[in-house]
This record gives structure tokens, sequence and C-alpha cells, in this order.
């Protein structure tokens, strides 16, 4: 999964436990060496009932609202068929 940039996670104080509950809203795709990915949108940690807003309705990365131009990803989950 296709969470946010590093900074950004960081930024938001987001952390997770291992084995942590979670709910993703968002896209899969097939990366270029075939692996399937999940670019999420939203995630609920159900522990806490919180809910992070990573990207707006049309999918747009908020972190791109400040004019950044920083986009790498933390990749927190990577499934190789």
């Amino acid at each position: 999964m296709l969470l946010a940039p590093n900074w950004l996670v960081r930024q938001m104080g987001i952390r997770l436990q291992k084995g942590a509950s979670i709910k993703v809203v968002g896209s899969k795709f097939y990366a270029k060496d075939g692996s399937l990915c999940l670019v999420a949108r939203t995630m609920k940690i159900m522990s806490t009932g919180e809910t992070i807003v990573l990207r707006d309705r049309t999918c747009r990365p908020v972190w791109l609202r400040s004019g950044s131009k920083k986009n790498s990803c933390l990749r927190i989950f990577h499934h190789r068929p």
C-alpha cells in the first residue's frame, strides 16, 4: 500500500503497530514489476476510530496543496503474485 510521503507520515504522527486493524479506501493498480499496489485515499485506524485523509475526492494527494514537489511514498504493503 502506498500511504504517503515519509515526511508527511512523520508530520501527521501516523504510527501503526504490527497487527493493527485498519480500513483503507483507495485504488488498486499493478506496478511495472507486476506487483499489486494500493494507493490509499483514506485510512481508518479501527482501535481509535480516527480517519486520516491522504487524498481528496479526485485522488489528488493532500500534501500537494502546499505546493510541495515531494511525492515519494511510503510503501507499507507490497504483494508480488
